[in-house]
């Protein structure tokens, strides 16, 4: 059967995100773990000599076993549907049981520890050695060195731990979902600007609904919070926000996170444990720059030493100010957007919403591509021909200063109630040689700006234009 996810011929090239479905996951799956945990048989039964051959055979199965998974992970951070859902979830628990297993594999720890101290280790590059020795420590931070018994235990903390981690994202994305509040008319909606009203109406459509529509995506909850003059319509909104997937609010206990978090905190002690470590911040220490808990804490409370009495000072302000004009205090949380944008207004002749008009979605990517080109030297160049997951998504070829095309770039910038929360950067497909060639390195791009609305363009916030050029960061840290 054909299958878009693991056939050959897909080896390198973008996905055909409008072929994937569901029930492709699993077989693809099955067939590339099946041709990585066979091609390791082959090469240990064969007894070679230690080289870095084994390092590029074990990237060639990663790679094509990362390229199928790609796609389906992306697919259910932004198209979330309830059979999509579960076949990520089967093919994570496939790729938990897969790492597990290489992790703690005797014969591939013993190949890369044959080679770092064998005569082939001279002859490796710089980049070479690090890229062993970070694998040599990888393994041990896994469980090789554990007793049998040890070692079936920190696969079953790991699978454990892997479910939690998306039963959380899970029930934080239904909650998101799961509350609207549906206004027949705009009295409620008194101080928010021309294009939040905007905004608003056309989420009440996309509702089937007439009216203004407020739900809990980024763009509607900031229109909410920092323009309502409705001080109970702040606090009713901000209290369905913040309560999402938790025991209090509106859906108090049906996606209730808090003993999701409990027995990850549980079960990650528990693993560091296992691996000889007194808790999970030394455990995760070991693979990072902080080279203890001591040093991450003391970096923390400096930070906090000089800027907690700046921000006491400022919130001073801002309360005296707000009292002035007649507001209830102390200001509660849902008030300090709201009055923060007053106070902005007032004393520094300074607001969001007058300076969106300057920062529409289209300019903004011109002046990122401008800027880009002026750093590095290339350009982005759109191709619409290139199949995507939703109509609003964007492809741009990066293309070099004498023209060349050397890597690929989905840009996919708008709310949507079933995609995830927040901005990234992700990987699609890796830079790497293989037995067809180069294949070209591919990012996705993720945020959650206001969509266009009738003819209304997207206008973004100045956070808005950082959290673009910030992602795209990324995005150039991959591609390049």
């Amino acid at each position: 059967m054909h299958n878009p996810l693991s056939d050959d011929d897909r080896v390198g090239q973008l996905p055909d995100f409008q072929a994937i479905e569901p029930s492709h996951v699993t077989p693809a799956l099955d067939d590339l773990l099946s041709r990585y945990h066979q091609g390791v048989s082959d090469w240990l039964e064969a007894g070679r000599e230690p080289g870095w051959a084994m390092v590029e055979a074990e990237v060639e199965w990663a790679d094509q076993l990362s390229s199928a998974w790609s796609p389906v992970s992306h697919l259910n951070s932004v198209a979330d549907n309830e059979a999509l859902r579960k076949a990520y979830n089967a093919g994570l628990e496939k790729l938990t049981e897969h790492s597990s297993w290489r992790q703690q594999h005797a014969g591939i720890y013993s190949a890369y520890r044959a080679l770092r101290d064998s005569d082939a280790w001279a002859e490796l590059n710089a980049q070479q050695k690090r890229i062993v020795e970070l694998e040599l420590r990888d393994f041990h931070l896994s469980g090789v060195d554990l007793p049998p018994a040890q070692q079936k235990t920190y696969r079953e903390l790991v699978m454990r731990l892997s479910k939690l981690g998306t039963r959380f994202s899970e029930n934080l994305l239904d909650a998101t979902r799961a509350w609207t509040l549906h206004l027949e008319d705009d009295d409620r909606l008194a101080g928010l600007p021309g294009a939040e009203l905007k905004l608003l109406e056309g989420l009440a459509r996309a509702h089937g609904k007439e009216g203004w529509l407020i739900d809990l995506n980024a763009p509607s909850f900031h229109a909410v919070m920092t323009y309502a003059e409705d001080r109970e319509l702040r606090r009713e909104v901000y209290t369905a926000y913040v309560t999402r997937a938790s025991d209090q609010g509106p859906h108090a206990g049906k996606w209730d996170n808090a003993p999701v978090i409990d027995e990850i905190l549980v079960l990650k002690h528990r693993l560091a444990g296992l691996l000889g470590f007194d808790n999970f911040v030394e455990y995760a220490l070991a693979s990072r720059m902080a080279e203890s808990a001591e040093t991450v804490l003391a970096f923390l409370q400096g930070l906090a030493e000089k800027a907690r009495p700046a921000a006491q000072e400022q919130f001073a302000q801002l309360q005296s100010f707000a009292r002035e004009n007649g507001a209830q205090t102390p200001l509660q949380a849902w008030d300090i957007a709201f009055w923060s944008e007053r106070y902005r207004q007032d004393q520094l002749n300074l607001s969001d919403e007058a300076l969106k008009p300057f920062f529409p979605l289209d300019r903004m990517l011109e002046a990122l591509m401008h800027t880009a080109g002026r750093l590095f030297g290339i350009r982005l160049e759109a191709d619409a021909t290139v199949v995507t997951w939703h109509p609003d998504v964007r492809y741009y070829w990066v293309v070099d200063g004498n023209g060349q095309r050397f890597a690929g770039l989905y840009m996919d910038l708008f709310a949507r109630t079933d995609k995830r929360g927040g901005a990234w950067m992700d990987v699609c497909l890796s830079r790497r040689r293989h037995s067809g060639g180069l294949q070209s390195p591919v990012a996705y791009l993720t945020c959650n700006f206001s969509p266009p609305v009738d003819d209304q363009p997207s206008l973004l916030t100045h956070h808005d234009v950082q959290t673009l050029f910030h992602e795209f960061g990324h995005c150039l840290h991959h591609v390049l």
